[in-house]
């Protein structure tokens, strides 16, 4: 393995488009820029949701992944039951905290907002470019169903007036 890293190399494609990735090229950095603004906006949204829901969550710095603690909820015994319940009962797909080497008893799950960008091409293009991508319907509508998913699991309502601007960045 350690003579395959010292031997390969990436195939000469790769290493012209590394290449001219280092020349930081204005389409790639306005990408960039328009990537973290997409990536901050969701996630901030869907950590807001999770901390509405009792959750204990700290705000992401950077990345597309929310760390919710649930430990108040007495129904789960672990993060692979939390998980397993918000998928069967509200087809709501998270990973245990366990599978990231915590304490399987932590109710802790990460929570990747990548899905919510678009099913097609199409969509995550006009959700990266969007001024206010909470406000495209289908990112809008993943939300609603993690705000439902949430009060189902946790008992508690779902906000009924939800103010999308109040997450933008």
């Amino acid at each position: 393995a350690i003579a395959s890293e010292i031997w390969s190399s990436p195939t000469a494609p790769v290493q012209h488009a590394a290449a001219y990735a280092f020349t930081e090229p204005v389409e790639l950095v306005a990408r960039i820029a328009d990537s973290r603004r997409l990536h901050a906006t969701v996630v901030r949204a869907v950590a807001e949701r999770f901390r509405d829901a009792g959750a204990a969550v700290a705000m992401p710095q950077g990345g597309f992944y929310v760390y919710p603690d649930l430990s108040f909820l007495d129904e789960f015994r672990t993060s692979d039951e939390f998980a397993a319940a918000l998928l069967d009962r509200y087809g709501v797909g998270v990973l245990p905290g366990s599978a990231f080497g915590d304490d399987p008893r932590a109710l802790r799950v990460r929570v990747a907002t990548s899905m919510m960008y678009g099913e097609s091409t199409q969509q995550r293009l006009a959700a990266l470019s969007a001024q206010d991508p909470l406000t495209l319907p289908w990112i809008a509508e993943a939300l609603e169903h993690l705000d439902r998913a949430l009060a189902g699991i946790t008992g508690s309502a779902a906000p009924a007036d939800r103010s999308l601007a109040s997450f933008s960045v």
